[in-house]
């Protein structure tokens, strides 16, 4: 029997055999780490959110600045990117668990703005901005948001509200 056309083969058989089974445990992998890619960036999104709305409700205490000129749009700087990219890849973004209360989250942000927009009264813009930041720590706080990797993205000032 002539082992030099074996060898040969049995390697090309054994390589396609490894590629074949390789293929989708790459494809499992790329897919988990698109959708922790995508959850990262909406979990900074939203601290971003935050902390554009923590500097208005800072502005507002400010008695030399005249809160009825500015609206809550000129302080949150972000176009939502992140979450419209998660709208544009739906199966991606409702893998994650905690879709549902992202949704709220931007919902409420969307209503936020279209009140605040209305509302000349600075006192009652500054009460909106704290009820929208309790909104937002008390999802965080019903431990359906991932607390790992909020530790890495909230800054050490805000972590204290959130892990109680």
């Amino acid at each position: 029997m002539n082992f030099d056309i074996i060898e040969p083969v049995l390697a090309t058989l054994l390589g396609f055999l490894a590629a074949f089974f390789a293929e989708p445990v790459k494809t499992t992998f790329l897919h988990k780490r698109k959708v922790q890619n995508l959850r990262k960036a909406l979990y900074k999104e939203i601290s971003s959110l935050v902390d554009s709305i923590q500097i208005y409700m800072d502005a507002s205490t400010n008695e030399a600045i005249n809160m009825k000129n500015f609206s809550i749009s000129s302080f949150l700087m972000s176009d939502f990117e992140a979450y419209q990219f998660a709208m544009s890849e739906p199966l991606l973004f409702y893998e994650l668990p905690e879709s549902q209360y992202i949704n709220r989250i931007y919902k409420h942000i969307q209503l936020f703005k279209s009140i605040e927009e209305n509302c000349a009264n600075s006192k009652a813009k500054k009460e909106l901005s704290e009820k929208y930041i309790e909104l937002i720590i008390m999802a965080f706080e019903e431990g359906k948001f991932d607390r790992r990797l909020l530790k890495k993205i909230i800054p050490n000032r805000r972590q204290v509200r959130i892990n109680k």
